[in-house]
């Protein structure tokens, strides 16, 4: 067990994401507190614990900040998880569903969505970003196939990159053919302004039943890491855990866009992190990476809020300011093992 790895036991993990989890849920007293408008701690806690309807900012606060905080912690832990379980599957460093177009495909739907099927309900408004979702996926890896007779991880980053390109150039054309710019301008560009109780009480038992499926196979992307070869004579169905990884990936991915928008790099981010912390047991890292996900995305919104209030930045711009530097590291670090 290296030395980095200080999380790698058991106990010590436990203390740390139950600490974890209470530090998360305490900063959301800070979180609903500040914004555009500052509202006060015992407004915050009447809100919290004695609410009532006829005061104003106890609307605000149930309805816009902690719908809003709640979508941030279900998007983080999304995002991280997707982004673990994809680097664990295809042993490869650079996988993210929002480098690999996934994110920019579910993008695209909700924008064909808001132009052409405005009233549509939840549900179908989440089938048809998951088909977004799956069309980008089936591009990327048909692009990572093309001239070869075996599949290319090397090519799967550029793949994702081409198709995420496309799709975001396509994204663009139908928000301005359909005048959608004023309303979708700050989504596009990542932000949970528009998070609502509505979708939560569709994301939330979502992500609860796909997060434990993740779990359930977490042993199995342990070995997975060590190759496929090694998987396979271990017993390791490998085609079996790359079909249920990619159904985690399209329905939390999906369901990630529609409250956030397009974001990139936290499923980059958080499980490199994590690794450091952990090492590579999955059954360590996927809860690790839930939590560290949670809290990079409710933190990023909480800054993206208050730096040039009243206005807002959009969340995607500053995760990337992260983000990219992460990637160039990451980048290099693959070029150097590979020396």
């Amino acid at each position: 067990m290296s030395k980095t790895h200080f999380l790698a036991k058991p106990k010590s993990l436990a203390v740390f994401l139950f600490t974890g989890i209470l530090l998360l849920f305490g900063f959301a007293f800070v979180y609903v507190s500040f914004g555009a408008k500052e509202i006060s701690f015992k407004l915050v806690i009447k809100a919290l614990f004695a609410y009532d309807a006829q005061i104003t900012e106890c609307i605000y606060i149930r309805d816009s900040r902690l719908a809003r905080y709640f979508a941030g912690i279900i998007v983080g832990a999304s995002l991280a998880l997707t982004g673990s379980i994809m680097q664990g599957s295809t042993n490869n460093p650079l996988a993210d569903a929002g480098l690999l177009g996934i994110s920019s495909g579910a993008s695209f739907a909700i924008v064909l969505i808001a132009m052409f099927l405005p009233a549509i309900g939840r549900l179908q408004m989440f089938a048809l970003t998951s088909l977004g979702s799956f069309l980008s996926t089936v591009l990327v890896i048909g692009i990572s196939f093309m001239g070869k007779s075996t599949f290319q991880k090397e090519r799967l980053v550029l793949a994702g990159m081409s198709v995420s390109m496309l799709f975001s150039s396509l994204t663009m054309i139908f928000i301005i053919k359909g005048k959608l710019f004023q309303k979708m301008a700050y989504y596009n560009a990542g932000s949970l302004a528009n998070a609502n109780w509505s979708i939560l009480a569709l994301a939330i038992p979502v992500f609860i039943v796909f997060s434990l499926f993740s779990i359930a196979i977490s042993k199995q992307l342990t070995i997975l890491n060590l190759g496929n070869d090694v998987a396979i004579s271990l017993g390791v169905k490998v085609s079996q855990i790359g079909f249920i990884v990619l159904i985690i990936v399209l329905v939390l991915t999906s369901i990630s866009v529609i409250l956030i928008g397009p974001v990139a790099y936290i499923g980059l981010i958080v499980p490199h992190l994590v690794r450091r912390m952990v090492g590579t047991d999955y059954r360590y890292i996927l809860p690790t990476a839930m939590l560290m996900g949670s809290v990079l995305v409710v933190v990023c919104d909480f800054f993206a809020r208050i730096i040039l209030r009243p206005s807002e930045i959009p969340i995607g711009v500053i995760i990337s300011l992260i983000g990219v530097p992460v990637l160039i590291w990451v980048s290099r670090q693959k070029a150097s093992s590979m020396m």
